[in-house]
């Protein structure tokens, strides 16, 4: 007996006559493309479901999808939104499962301009994930570039590129809720602007439970924290892996500020601070430390820091 070879590809078609050839093994949830670049975007109902005929908002994408079943929505390369009203939500990914992909290399990537106070991004479901998008501050003192919500647990965050323009900065890139748990933020770079007012990179603002923080590359000035700040609330279980951590701020001088019950494993990082015999990392006393070379200032190379175990 022939048994045949079969593959996770399905095809279906969509509204306009078109047919998607999608991987199943990935998703078996719909398919939605935004492009605010494209001839024919509209953002109507029954549209986005092929790259030709794309929504033109991310935000509209997430009301057409269905939560629960694993629909992705991408976002073409050069795809741009800008805030114009103070206190707003670019988007709000308000429905559990939902996937966000930017396509593009680079500049290209799909880029969310923060330009209006109190403005942001917001991840308010569990489930979801966000991908190679770029997020640029521009206005000062912008409160959170992206704000994770109590509910958001479980979601992904990951090659995603924060950074500021010319002179404007944003207070915090992202912004934690309290109860958010099991979050993975990884592969994602991180670049501020030397010599103004942001306190935090990623912060925290109460508990997180099973948090991961890996492979990613801070580079900035933040006066605070420094790149992960956790001290508001307990955190159980927190892995910061793998990270390499740049900051400029010659006061404070942190790469990471926990809070000292906070349990987890700090492993295999690179932090540096400028703030001369200043350890760039505090608080972790009651978390596992492993081999992360510090250093706090230039032009020097970095050390293993916190106390050898003895057996």
């Amino acid at each position: 007996m022939t048994i045949g070879t079969g593959t996770s590809f399905f095809t279906r078609k969509t509204s306009g006559a078109a047919f998607n050839v999608e991987d199943q093994g990935f998703s078996t949830g719909d398919r939605y493309f935004v492009d605010s670049g494209a001839t024919n975007a509209a953002n109507v109902t029954n549209g986005g479901s092929n790259p030709d005929a794309p929504f033109l908002t991310v935000a509209f994408a997430i009301t057409q999808a269905t939560a629960g079943q694993g629909d992705i929505i991408y976002v073409m390369p050069g795809h741009a939104e800008s805030s114009t009203t103070i206190n707003a939500e670019i988007w709000d990914i308000s429905k559990a499962g939902i996937s966000i992909i930017g396509l593009g290399e680079g500049d290209l990537r799909p880029t969310f301009t923060l330009g209006q106070a109190g403005v942001t991004c917001v991840i308010g479901a569990a489930g979801c994930m966000i991908k190679n998008l770029r997020f640029v501050g521009d206005i000062v003192s912008l409160v959170a570039m992206l704000e994770v919500e109590a509910a958001a647990d479980g979601c992904v965050i990951e090659d995603c590129f924060f950074t500021d323009s010319a002179a404007q900065d944003a207070l915090i890139m992202i912004s934690v809720a309290a109860d958010a748990d099991r979050l993975v933020i990884q592969r994602n770079q991180f670049v501020g602007i030397v010599g103004l007012e942001a306190t935090d990179c990623i912060l925290f603002a109460g508990n997180t439970d099973a948090t991961v923080i890996r492979d990613n590359l801070f580079a900035g000035d933040w006066k605070t924290s420094g790149a992960i700040g956790a001290t508001a609330a307990k955190c159980n279980g927190m892995v910061i892996l793998r990270n390499i951590v740049s900051n400029a701020d010659g006061a404070a001088g942190l790469s990471i500020k926990m809070k000292t019950d906070n349990t987890g494993i700090v492993a295999y990082n690179a932090f540096t601070g400028t703030s001369a015999n200043t350890e760039p990392v505090t608080g972790e006393d009651a978390m596992h430390i492993v081999e992360n070379y510090m250093a706090d200032v230039a032009a020097k190379t970095g050390i293993i820091s916190a106390t050898v175990t003895v057996w």
